[in-house]
């Protein structure tokens, strides 16, 4: 998969400012086959009032990105607040390469404050987009392997992790997301947001992660950067470390 990694700061607030930028660097993506955002990049990592920036999913702002996804025939991974029936969740939508709305993730592991914000998701999920099972993941998410394991049993070929990793994580992440890769076999694409927001520094630092768990492109930590990246096929290259082929659940529990 040809991949367009997008490590920008949104406009703190800007609902149509972001929905605008993602629009135009659709247009620019002509040629990848996915885009991906950060982390609740339409509004901000908005943590005073996550209400305000949140959107639904029958909205204009979701009508114009399908619009803009299938006019540039790239799909698109975009991180935003979304109005769910008991509140605000942290949201990762994924639209297909012709438009369609391929499914949405909802952050199932909340960091710090957020708790006090958003609500959780209760689900993992893949969707298809570019003929590949893709398994979502947003920010703490993957800090959890039991994630990226679950999408990876479901038949994930491709892990994605949106993030607004605060700068004093940044190890973290540089640690977790190849581990990610290399435990499950499959590639990962990993991408963070820069600037600052509500006295938080963000990190940098997205990449492209083969199976390996090699760094095979990447962005530094403070500039706004595309990234751009082929991945490979799914599977480690030694038999002996398929580690999913390997698993003894017996003796597990």
């Amino acid at each position: 998969m040809r991949a367009t990694l997008a490590q920008l700061a949104p406009r703190p607030r800007d609902l149509p400012g972001n929905v605008a930028r993602v629009r135009a660097l659709l247009e620019q993506s002509r040629a990848s086959d996915l885009l991906v955002t950060p982390e609740l990049f339409l509004g901000g990592y908005e943590l005073a009032d996550a209400e305000a920036m949140s959107i639904d999913l029958d909205g204009a702002e979701v009508a114009e990105l399908r619009e803009a996804a299938r006019t540039a025939g790239t799909a698109l991974i975009v991180g935003t607040g979304e109005r769910v029936g008991s509140g605000v969740a942290n949201s990762a939508l994924a639209i297909g390469s012709a438009g369609e709305l391929a499914g949405v993730y909802r952050k199932t592991h909340l960091f710090g404050a957020e708790r006090d914000c958003y609500v959780a998701g209760d689900e993992l999920v893949t969707v298809e987009l570019a003929g590949w099972l893709v398994g979502l993941m947003i920010c703490f998410d993957v800090e959890f392997p039991e994630v990226a394991r679950a999408l990876a049993l479901r038949g994930a070929e491709l892990l994605v992790t949106i993030s607004a990793n605060p700068v004093e994580f940044r190890r973290d992440h540089e640690v977790f997301v190849p581990a990610r890769a290399l435990e499950s076999g499959l590639p990962h694409l990993y991408t963070d947001r820069v600037g600052a927001q509500g006295g938080i520094a963000f990190a940098g630092g997205s990449m492209a992660v083969d199976t390996e768990g090699r760094v095979i492109a990447g962005a530094g930590p403070v500039e706004e950067r595309l990234v751009q990246a082929e991945t490979g096929a799914p599977g480690r290259r030694d038999a002996r470390t398929r580690y999913l082929d390997l698993l003894r659940p017996s003796v597990y529990h």
